[in-house]
C-alpha cells in the first residue's frame, strides 16, 4: 500500500505542475540503451535543450532488491549521460533518482509486463521561450510591410494543382509523442477554417519525422509502438473530424523517416524542426 500510495502522490505532483513525461525501455538485466531508446532521446535532446528534467529509473521484479536498486540507478546515469552527450546541459537534469522494484506499473506476471517495468521516465518542464517559425527551404520570406499569405489563398492559389504538397507551418509535437504543442492550435483552428469553407476540398494528411537513420518510423513513446508519424498525422486527422469535417475528405499516411528536407544526421534544431513536420497532399479542389 505504501509503495501504491508513493506512486500516486509522485504522479499527482507531475499533473499539478503540468510536466510532461517520456518512457524509454530497457532489455532484461541490462542497462545499456536500445536502438529505440536512443532515437527518442535524440529527438527528445533536440526539443528540450531548456527543459528542467527528472529522471526516475525502474526494474522488473526479477533479482534482489539491492541488485535492482543498482540496475535502476546504472539505467538512468545511461540515460544521463547520452542526453548530456546530445548537448543537454547538466545543470537541467535537476533530479536523478533509481526507484528499483518499488514502483512497478503492473504485476510483472508476464513477459511484456515485464517489459514494461523495465525503464526509465524522463519527466521534464518545457521552458517557454518564444520560438521563431522553422520554414523549409522552398518558403519565401514575405516583402517587409507585405501581408503573409495565409494557408486558404495558398490552397486556392490557381497555379497549385492537384497532387501537391503543402508544408503546415508552426505545426508542432512534443519530442517523440503525437501530441500536438498549444502554440499549433491556431495553424489547426486555420486549416479546419479551410476545410469549413472549402466544402470540395479533399487532402490526405502526411506526417515525417525526424532524428534517425533509415526510412523507418519512429517510436511513439506514449504507446510504444513505431508509428510516430502515422500517429502525428492520425492526430490531425482526428482534430478535424472531432470538429465536423466529413471523414470521406481526409486520409492520413506517416512516411517516417523516408523523405527528411534535410539529412541525417540533423545539424541543429532549426533543421529537426524542420524535418519533425506535417504535411497536406491536395487530392481534390
Amino acid at each position: 500500500m505504501r509503495k501504491f500510495l508513493t506512486s500516486l502522490l509522485f504522479f499527482a505532483s507531475v499533473s499539478a505542475f503540468s510536466q510532461e513525461k517520456l518512457v524509454v525501455y530497457f532489455d532484461f538485466d541490462s542497462h545499456g540503451l536500445t536502438t529505440e531508446a536512443r532515437q527518442q532521446l535524440s529527438e527528445f535532446s533536440m526539443a528540450n535543450a531548456s527543459s528542467k528534467i527528472s529522471l526516475f529509473g525502474h526494474c522488473d521484479s526479477r533479482g534482489t532488491n539491492a541488485y535492482n536498486d543498482a540496475l535502476a540507478l546504472r539505467r538512468v546515469n545511461s540515460v544521463r549521460a547520452f542526453l548530456v552527450s546530445k548537448g543537454i546541459p547538466e545543470t537541467h537534469i535537476i533530479e536523478s533518482r533509481g526507484f528499483g522494484e518499488e514502483q512497478p506499473l503492473n504485476q510483472n506476471k508476464t513477459e511484456e509486463d515485464r517489459r514494461l517495468n523495465r525503464r526509465v521516465e524522463i519527466v521534464y518542464t518545457r521552458a517557454e521561450i518564444p520560438q521563431e517559425p522553422i520554414a523549409p527551404p522552398e518558403k519565401q520570406e514575405p516583402i517587409e510591410g507585405e501581408t503573409p499569405v495565409t494557408l486558404q489563398q495558398r490552397i486556392h492559389d490557381t497555379l497549385l494543382q492537384e497532387g501537391a504538397n503543402l508544408v503546415l507551418q508552426n505545426l508542432n509535437f512534443y519530442g517523440g509523442m503525437a501530441r500536438i504543442v498549444p502554440a499549433s492550435y491556431p495553424m489547426l483552428e486555420e486549416l479546419l477554417n479551410v476545410m469549413q469553407t472549402t466544402p470540395g476540398l479533399e487532402i490526405e494528411i502526411q506526417g515525417h519525422i525526424c532524428c534517425q537513420p533509415g526510412d523507418g518510423d519512429g517510436v511513439n513513446s506514449e504507446t510504444g509502438e513505431r508509428s510516430l508519424s502515422l500517429d502525428r498525422a492520425k492526430a490531425i486527422h482526428d482534430y478535424l473530424v472531432k470538429n465536423g469535417i466529413d471523414k470521406k475528405r481526409l486520409s492520413y499516411k506517416g512516411f517516417g523517416h523516408s523523405q527528411p528536407i534535410y539529412p541525417y544526421p540533423e545539424r541543429n534544431p532549426e533543421e529537426a524542426e524542420a524535418n519533425r513536420r506535417v504535411e497536406i497532399k491536395i487530392l481534390r479542389k
